[in-house]
């Protein structure tokens, strides 16, 4: 990566329309008033556990297609960073590449991952499930770049 150059890619991925439709058809297919009106405490607590959760699921997506952010990059590197869309409130985190100690890409029966191993021994996997074909090539062979370049240049 010579070359001045940022790289964007996009997954394919459903919407979060369909995201929320299917998360409150299967909040109401789960929750049941016989949870908060049980005479158990346990009962209750797992009735109040099942439906907070769904109503930050609910809450995340609202927020998502609320400011549109499902419309950013799911990924972005360039010369000095690699950033990475997280799913909660599809906040980014960014890795400069400093950071990184070793690229390993991970080739499964149903998806490719790539770890990328940070100088301080943290793990993070990017999962190439989602993207087109030639978005999957295009990034795999950025990240061997980005690995080769790291293989030259001295700690």
């Amino acid at each position: 990566m010579s070359e001045n150059k940022k790289y964007t890619f996009k997954r394919k991925d459903s919407e979060p329309f369909n995201n929320l439709i299917f998360t409150v058809f299967i909040f109401s297919m789960l929750c049941h008033i016989r949870d908060f009106t049980a005479k158990s405490i346990y009962a209750r607590l797992y009735g109040l556990f099942v439906s907070g959760t769904f109503i930050v699921i609910i809450l995340n997506q609202l927020y998502i297609i609320i400011t549109k952010k499902y419309k950013l990059s799911d990924l972005i590197i360039d010369n000095n960073h690699i950033t990475i869309k997280k799913w909660f409130l599809m906040r980014y985190y960014t890795i400069d590449l400093q950071q990184i100690k070793n690229i390993t890409e991970l080739v499964l029966t149903s998806e490719n991952l790539i770890e990328i191993t940070l100088r301080n021994n943290k793990k993070i996997r990017l999962s190439l499930k989602g993207y087109s074909n030639n978005d999957k090539e295009l990034i795999s062979n950025q990240f061997k770049v980005i690995n080769s370049n790291l293989k030259i240049q001295p700690n």
